[in-house]
């Protein structure tokens, strides 16, 4: 089967799967005050938790992104989901501060590693522009509903 014989991938699968790939980066900093008084932290150091997982994202996005199509794409989505629920986890049931920052790390690596293959699927689908468009509508009206939704 040739690549133009393939199935138009389904855009709200696409659109929901990116948004889970920023929903931690989106709601990290209003979680800020919540984690440095969970782990008994001054807030720059809870914000530093937060710097890390986003440079671990911004790593990943911009390592992989260009070779993404080097990768299955499905499989590759399911397998940082994954890592993103381990990070995840750790992070939750770690109880000092370097295990939950390489917990976090971890969590961003593999959000990284969904939005650049998210994206590289955008690419492949014949209306590439409004999808991406429509993708990061999706992901600012979540964004914005955290920050209106969950507590301060």
């Amino acid at each position: 089967m040739s690549t133009t014989d393939r199935a138009e991938p389904k855009f709200v699968p696409l659109a929901v799967a990116v948004t889970l790939g920023f929903i931690s980066i989106n709601i990290s900093p209003i979680l800020l005050g919540a984690v440095s008084d969970g782990m008994d932290l001054v807030e720059s150091r809870a914000g530093l938790l937060t710097t890390m997982e986003v440079w671990a994202f911004a790593f990943c996005t911009l390592t992989v992104g260009p070779f993404a199509g080097a990768f299955p794409k499905r499989r590759t989505v399911l397998a940082a989901a994954v890592v993103v629920a381990i990070g995840h986890a750790c992070a939750a049931f770690s109880s000092n501060y370097t295990m939950v920052a390489l917990a976090r790390i971890v969590a961003g690596l593999g959000e990284g590693m969904i939005v650049a293959m998210i994206y590289a699927i955008i690419a492949g689908t014949r209306n590439s522009q409004g999808n991406y468009g429509k993708a990061i509508s999706i992901n600012i009206a979540v964004g914005s509903l955290a920050y209106v939704l969950l507590p301060h």
